[in-house]
């Protein structure tokens, strides 16, 4: 503080300035310097000037006016916290919320794996998922042995595409004896459902014993016996090698005992081939073995 001497009269007066209405400038107000008296009469010594005001804002965090979406902008509205003004901005798309959709396939309808956006519906993928169009076993026909026959199992969609083995299970039913078997395909992860699929296990087949021994006309042949699995044989003669339909006669022995066959009333000196297999019933159905190796003979006079 400055402080003068002054005199008045003969007297000596200390004189002191004092700064009146001074203000400071803010971001919307000018502000004043202030005017200057004399502290010890009073009087006004210099007048004050005003000062700009600053436009520099002191902004609070702000809060958001409208949430942004994949579709549209945001908007944030901040406020002065010395004056109340109030500005707004816009900021940026929020990124597309995407999901999967997934409709499976069946062993008869098609599905598909689709990729959208829950907010626009933007379809980032879309992608079909063909229905089972083939099941193929490795083997439809097996031979008892006692052992589980499990056959291999390949899908392919509609398109002709092997489908993936993640998309499957399989199981087996009745495939230690002889008779039908079911293995049961289910299905799961892109396809829903379930196939079934049968297969035949066969009892073990047998062989002619010797030769097939001439009679008159007819003939006798001799086989080796089957003992498990097995409800009887089927005997097949024919005058032709390959077995046509029209030259075959086939004789059924419902006796797994039986291990011979005589047969009668044949032509004279004709050559005849001769062949023979087992058989099984299950549940009224006759599961037969490979036919045996066939024999020539030629008929007695």
């Amino acid at each position: 503080m400055n402080y003068r001497i002054a005199y008045q009269g003969e007297t000596m007066v200390n004189w002191c300035p004092e700064v009146r209405g001074a203000r400071a400038a803010t971001c919307a107000d000018v502000g004043y310097t202030g005017d200057t008296y004399c502290k010890a009469c009073g009087a006004k010594v210099e007048t004050g000037q005003e000062i700009p005001a600053t436009g520099n804002h002191d902004w609070d965090n702000g809060k958001v006016i409208k949430s942004p979406s994949c579709t549209q902008m945001g908007q944030k509205e901040y406020s002065c916290n010395v004056c109340g003004a109030v500005k707004q901005e816009t900021f940026g798309k929020a990124a597309h919320d995407y999901k999967t959709f997934l409709t499976k396939a069946t062993g008869f309808t098609d599905g598909n794996r689709m990729e959208q956006c829950v907010a626009c519906g933007d379809m980032r993928s879309n992608k079909a998922i063909f229905h089972v169009g083939a099941v193929i076993l490795s083997h439809t026909s097996y031979t008892y042995n006692g052992k589980p026959k499990k056959p291999s199992i390949t899908l392919k969609d509609t398109d002709g595409k092997v489908i993936d083995k993640c998309n499957y299970t399989v199981t087996y039913e009745g495939n230690t004896q002889v008779g039908n078997a079911r293995a049961t395909i289910l299905l799961k992860e892109d396809y829903a459902g379930v196939i079934f699929r049968t297969f035949e296990i066969c009892p073990e087949g047998t062989s002619i014993s010797g030769k097939v021994k001439a009679q008159s006309e007819g003939f006798q042949v001799k086989w080796k016996k089957r003992s498990r699995n097995v409800t009887g044989y089927e005997v097949q003669y024919s005058t032709n090698k390959k077995f046509a339909r029209k030259a075959t006669v086939t004789k059924t022995i419902k006796k797994k005992s039986a291990g011979k066959l005589t047969v009668r009333n044949l032509k004279p000196g004709k050559k005849y081939y001769v062949r023979v297999r087992t058989y099984k019933t299950v549940k009224k159905k006759n599961f037969c073995s490979a036919w045996s190796k066939s024999r020539s003979v030629t008929t007695g006079r």
